[in-house]
C-alpha cells in the first residue's frame, strides 16, 4: 500500500510538471559538436588532474550529503591548479529523494539515462566514462545561451549495500549570447549515493537517492570577478547546471515510473 501511494505521488508530480508553465520549461541543455582545435587542447593533462580529484571525491563520507553541509576543504579536489586562476565562490546543490523502486533498479536507471543523454548507449556496461564534449545551455524565455567545451570523468561503483557515482568535470565557456568569452572556467564535482531506504531491514522496495553537486568558477584575471558580464555568465551557467542536474534525477524518476507502468500493463 505504501509503495502504491508513492507511485501515485510520482504520477501526480508528473502531471503537475507537464501542465505547469514554469520558466524551466523553456530551458534546454544539450550536447553539441566541438569547434575545430578544442579536442587538441591539453586534454590529456586535464584528464590526469580530473582523475586525481575523482579519487579524493570518492572518499567523501555520506555525511557530506546532509542538507546543510558543504564539501569539507580537507576533502576538496586537488585540481587544477593546473591552469591557475583566482578561485570564485563554490556553489552547492543538494538533492535527496525517496523513490518507490529498489536501489539496484534506480542505480541502473540513473546510469542508463546518463548514457542515453550522451548518445552512447553501447557503453552502459562499463563503470567509467572519460569524455570531451561540447554543451549548449539555452534559456529561450530570457533569450540567453552559453556554449562551452567540457571534459569529465564519471565513476560508478556498485557495492553490496549501495551504488555510488562520483564525477569531476572541467567546463570552459567560449560563447555567451553568441559573443566570444574567455578567462573563466568551472570545475564540477558530484557525489551521488543510492541505497535502500530501510537499510536495517534490507528493504529493496524503495530507495534513497542523495546527491551533493558543487560548481566552482575560476578567473584567469582577478579583474573578471568584478566584471558585470562575467558575473552574468557565472550566474547563468551555474543555474543551468543545477537545473540540468535536477532534471536528470527527475528523468530517472520518469524512466522508472514508465517501466513500472509497462510491467503492470503486461501483467493484466
Amino acid at each position: 500500500m505504501q509503495v502504491a501511494k508513492k507511485v501515485e505521488k510520482l504520477l501526480y508530480k508528473r502531471l503537475i510538471q507537464r501542465n505547469a508553465t514554469q520558466p524551466e520549461a523553456v530551458k534546454h541543455v544539450r550536447r553539441t559538436n566541438l569547434p575545430p582545435g578544442y579536442m587538441k587542447r591539453i586534454a590529456a593533462a586535464l584528464f590526469e588532474e580530473l582523475s586525481a580529484g575523482l579519487e579524493v571525491c570518492y572518499l567523501l563520507d555520506e555525511s557530506v550529503l546532509g542538507t546543510n553541509t558543504c564539501i569539507p576543504p580537507s576533502m576538496a579536489s586537488r585540481m587544477p591548479l593546473l591552469r591557475g586562476g583566482v578561485q570564485g565562490e563554490e556553489m552547492t546543490l543538494f538533492d535527496r529523494r525517496v523513490l518507490p523502486f529498489g536501489a539496484h533498479a534506480t542505480g541502473e536507471a540513473w546510469w542508463r539515462y546518463l548514457h542515453n543523454y550522451r548518445g552512447h548507449k553501447e557503453e552502459i556496461s562499463t563503470n567509467v566514462v572519460v569524455e570531451c564534449f561540447g554543451v549548449e545551455m539555452k534559456d529561450c524565455k530570457a533569450n540567453t545561451s552559453v556554449t562551452s567545451y567540457g571534459q569529465q570523468i564519471v565513476l560508478r561503483d556498485v557495492e553490496p549495500d549501495r551504488i555510488v557515482y562520483v564525477w569531476n568535470a572541467y567546463l570552459e565557456p567560449f560563447l555567451f549570447d553568441n559573443e566570444q568569452v574567455g578567462g573563466i572556467y568551472f570545475l564540477e564535482q558530484c557525489h551521488l549515493i543510492i541505497k535502500p531506504e530501510d537499510e536495517d531491514n534490507g528493504d529493496e522496495v524503495s530507495s534513497c537517492m542523495s546527491s551533493c553537486y558543487a560548481v566552482t568558477p575560476y578567473f584567469m584575471d582577478a579583474a573578471l570577478q568584478s566584471d558585470p558580464r562575467a558575473a552574468a555568465l557565472v550566474d547563468f551557467l551555474v543555474g543551468a547546471l543545477f537545473f540540468h542536474m535536477k532534471a536528470h534525477n527527475d528523468m530517472v524518476e520518469d524512466l522508472l515510473l514508465d517501466q513500472a507502468l509497462q510491467k503492470r500493463s503486461l501483467c493484466k
